[in-house]
């Protein structure tokens, strides 16, 4: 038996084995959004529902009628769930490699199931969450896998446009969708073609109906209202501040292996690098997280009440007594330093053609997803589902690396497409 029977073999026994346990573990929760979105058709129908959302609460128009239209169907939610899952390692292969490798899709769905568990379970393992973050999410990621490609075929690029129909109707994947794929056109890393336009034209249309929801408004008051009266008057720099807050206790979370495993990657792939003060300071950061994030690995809580401690005692509510504090400084400008050099050790490994500026747009934009949510009055309220993107950035960004460097040794040259 050739090696490529064998890796067939493997990977449709994982798919099964994987298959199987989702099946097991998926069920709808007895409370909240679950029990709503099962309710909601019994005393209407589904586009006087849609309507309903759309004036009054959420411009999420597609994915609310997929979850409102089939969360009653118990066998479709546990086959699209493992399967958008399925999709988001593949497209995550493909957009980091240019191809759909066995043992990079393997490597990226390991470590993406590796995700903190409060994460996943928010934003994976809960019926209405999944809906609303790893199914558009993925197929975002595929959609850009495919406008990245310079060999797209029709079937691709009609299916890539088409997934902007769901993708686009998440604030968060809709905003990476935007920069990324107008980044690629104003960089040239993307033709200009009737393609890109239509890409294009479709995501922003989809973007600006979500957007301008009249029940966009409605909500912000209302949560507003619940979480953080008074959040309207608040400056930018507070906003911006509760959003490093959350990406802070994001990187301080147990067992936070895609952000440790992208933190040792960088640091091994710049390694003997003559660049002086900049470079080693920027390693012994990195290198410091990885201490302190160990440290928290095993002891099971921060290390001290407001630095690097990735659950305050009520999450619900901004802690202002964390913001006028040393420590909770402290804890932010470690954040912001720490980002800021893996951001740094990113945009080395672009060295000559035959290296990607993948890592550092992955990492950049999934940095950029979570700090966003500060403009949001349920920015503590969301839990820790909204970091789920930036561990996506944080695989493709690992997966992109590795391959390169691979490719840089064995003398090849990286793919033409994302330089």
């Amino acid at each position: 038996m050739n090696a490529s029977k064998i890796k067939l073999l493997c990977v449709i026994a994982m798919a099964c084995i994987f298959y199987a346990i989702m099946f097991q573990h998926l069920s709808l929760r007895g409370a909240n959004d679950d029990v709503f979105f099962s309710k909601a058709l019994e005393s209407r129908g589904l586009v006087d529902f849609l309507l309903y959302r759309y004036d009054t609460w959420s411009g999420r128009v597609t994915l609310e009628g997929l979850l409102t239209a089939t969360i009653g169907i118990e066998t479709f939610w546990k086959i699209i769930i493992p399967t958008s899952f399925i999709v988001l390692v593949c497209s995550i292969s493909k957009l980091a490699t240019n191809s759909v490798g066995f043992y990079t899709t393997i490597s990226a769905a390991v470590i993406l199931l590796l995700t903190p568990r409060m994460i996943n379970e928010d934003s994976f393992f809960w019926v209405t969450g999944a809906y609303n973050y790893i199914i558009p999410f993925s197929l975002a990621i595929y959609s850009l896998s495919v406008f990245s490609s310079m060999k797209r075929g029709v079937i691709n690029s009609t299916l890539s446009i088409l997934a902007l129909l769901i993708a686009s109707f998440s604030e968060q994947s809709a905003i990476f969708l935007l920069l990324i794929s107008i980044l690629m056109l104003a960089l040239k890393k993307v033709r200009l073609s009737w393609y890109s336009i239509i890409y294009i034209l479709v995501l922003t249309i989809c973007s600006l109906i979500m957007f301008s929801a009249p029940g966009n408004s409605l909500r912000f008051a209302a949560e507003s209202a619940t979480w953080m009266p008074g959040f309207r008057e608040y400056s930018i720099l507070t906003k911006v501040m509760f959003g490093i807050d959350r990406l802070a206790s994001t990187y301080s979370m147990p067992y936070n292996i895609p952000i440790f495993c992208l933190s040792a990657v960088l640091i091994y792939l710049n390694r003997g690098r003559k660049l002086g003060f900049l470079h080693l300071a920027s390693c012994f950061v990195i290198f410091t997280y990885m201490v302190l994030s160990l440290i928290t690995s095993l002891s099971g809580h921060g290390l001290s009440r407001f630095f690097f401690n990735w659950l305050s005692p009520d999450l619900l509510y901004p802690w202002p007594e964390k913001f006028s504090s040393l420590s909770g400084w402290a804890n932010m400008l470690f954040t912001m330093i720490y980002s800021v050099c893996i951001m740094f050790n990113s945009a080395l490994l672009i060295r000559g053609l035959d290296r990607t500026s993948v890592p550092l747009i992955a990492i950049s934009c999934g940095m950029a997803s979570v700090v966003m949510i500060g403009f949001s009055p349920t920015v503590y309220a969301s839990y820790f589902r909204v970091a789920y993107l930036l561990h996506i950035c944080a695989v493709i960004a690992l997966c992109s690396a590795v391959h390169n460097e691979i490719l840089h040794r064995k003398g090849g040259s990286a793919s033409p497409d994302i330089r």
